[in-house]
């Protein structure tokens, strides 16, 4: 961070309030730039640590059988277990889909999908199950691409 201006109240009330506006402007422009080029982080954390990765390096993450509030993320680099609720991940990361009580997906990664088995094939070849109430939303989710997921959810 550095200071944006220096504006010297001598110049007028008129000066100032230009001078402010053209700040506001630059100020508006530099954050939607960042918005742009920033992409958005999956965070975790296992014990004191925080850990961050892209969120579109995200394959699917899915509950770990028999361990309660147990969690395991699958990414294009390997998978990593943690506490969590997925439940809560879905609410926080709205481009994730919940396709299963158990799995929430990254429609990103999909390769492909078989709708009679209900199985989604991931683009690392992992396989993930759709529950049968969600079969219509993923199917749709997948067909149309300029769908965000919030509308397939609503």
């Amino acid at each position: 961070m550095e200071p944006l201006d220096y504006i010297v109240k001598d110049q007028g009330a008129t000066a100032v309030a230009a001078r402010i506006r053209t700040d506001i402007q630059v100020t508006n422009q530099r954050y939607r730039k960042r918005l742009v080029t920033t992409p958005k982080l999956f965070s975790y954390q296992i014990g004191s640590r925080v850990y961050s990765l892209p969120l579109a390096d995200v394959l699917y993450i899915a509950t770990v059988a028999g361990q309660p509030g147990k969690l395991e993320v699958h990414t294009s680099n390997g998978m990593v277990e943690y506490s969590g609720n997925l439940s809560q991940l879905a609410a926080k990361y709205d481009q994730l889909f919940r396709c299963h009580k158990s799995w929430l997906v990254n429609p990103a990664q999909v390769a492909s999908y078989d709708m009679k088995k209900r199985h989604l094939v991931m683009r690392d070849g992992s396989q993930c199950e759709v529950s049968f109430r969600k079969e219509s939303q993923m199917r749709q989710l997948l067909i149309n691409d300029n769908r965000s997921i919030n509308d397939v959810n609503n």
